[in-house]
Formats: C-alpha cells, sequence, structure tokens
C-alpha cells in the first residue's frame, strides 16, 4: 500500500513538471517566428519584413560573453559563405555606444543590430548567449541553439538556398 502511494505521488509529481515544462512561449521549428523590430548602429529601424526574400540568421550576442566571442569569426565566415544568398545579423542588447565601440574593433564581417529593451530577445526567449536562430525567406522558424551548432547552420542554409534556386 505504501508503495502504491508513493507510486502516485511520484507519477503526479511528474506530471505536475511536465505540464509546467510544456508551458513554454518559444517559437518552435516550423511556426512562423515573432515580429520584431531591430536598431542599426545608425539609429535606422529594420523590422522582421526588412530581412523576407532571403533566410536570416539573427545571432544573438553580448560584448560580455567570451563564448560569444570565440564564436564571431566563425559567424563571419558564415557571413561571408552566403553573403549573396542569407542575410546574417548580430543582436545585442548592450548600449549603442558600448556594441558600436567593440563592433568597429572586432573586425566582424556582418551587421549587428541593437534589441535596446529586449523584446527581440524575449519573443525568442533567449536564455543565454550566444543563442542563433535561423528563419527562412518567409519568417518561418528553422533552427534555435545555444551554443549554435553551425555545421548544422550550414546544412539548414544551404537546403534552403537550393529550395530558393528552384522556385
Amino acid at each position: 500500500m505504501r508503495f502504491k502511494r508513493w507510486a502516485i505521488g511520484i507519477t503526479a509529481l511528474i506530471t505536475v513538471i511536465l505540464f509546467i515544462g510544456c508551458d513554454d512561449d518559444r517559437p518552435v521549428q516550423g511556426t512562423i517566428a515573432p515580429a520584431f523590430t531591430l536598431q542599426s548602429l545608425t539609429s535606422a529601424t529594420k523590422s522582421q519584413a526588412d530581412f523576407y526574400g532571403k533566410p536570416l540568421v539573427l545571432d544573438f550576442w553580448a560584448t560580455w560573453c567570451s563564448p560569444c566571442k570565440a564564436a564571431m569569426p566563425d559567424v563571419s565566415h558564415l557571413a561571408l559563405q552566403f553573403r549573396d544568398h542569407v542575410n546574417v545579423i548580430g543582436v545585442s542588447t548592450e548600449s549603442n555606444s558600448k556594441v558600436s565601440d567593440f563592433w568597429t574593433h572586432s573586425g566582424n564581417k556582418y551587421a549587428t543590430y541593437l534589441d535596446p529593451v529586449g523584446r527581440a530577445m524575449n519573443s525568442f526567449s533567449v536564455q543565454s548567449f550566444p543563442t542563433m536562430v535561423v528563419l527562412d525567406d518567409h519568417g518561418v522558424m528553422q533552427y534555435e541553439g545555444s551554443p549554435p551548432d553551425l555545421y548544422k547552420v550550414r546544412q539548414i542554409l544551404s537546403k534552403l538556398i537550393g529550395e530558393n534556386k528552384s522556385e
């Protein structure tokens, strides 16, 4: 009898944990990504729709993040590799002056944008840096990873580009 109560209690606890865990507002693969607006380092505003027509890679990063800095040369290489067919952009929630100073001296080969109040970051449920999100040319989520798997990202982008060329 004690074992039965214990088993029922454990089962109930697991059910509650799974139920709570399923209440996740994160965008998932195959769904339309949440709308977002970003600000360039020159204060121009860009919305998600401005990037439609090409796949989009969002690289959420911070100046204080060592793994972000370590990944930047690889992200730059990714941006150069797909430059004619994919938009690759960095996204930071830090101040314009801090990001501008860092970016000017970084040698990165892709644009970065500001998310001043963290709306895009919150919309994509970014919980750690670096986080990378890949959207297709219509804004549909294809990938989200933290830390990003750049090999997988390259595979996804190659597939998306191949699909676009055949249309």
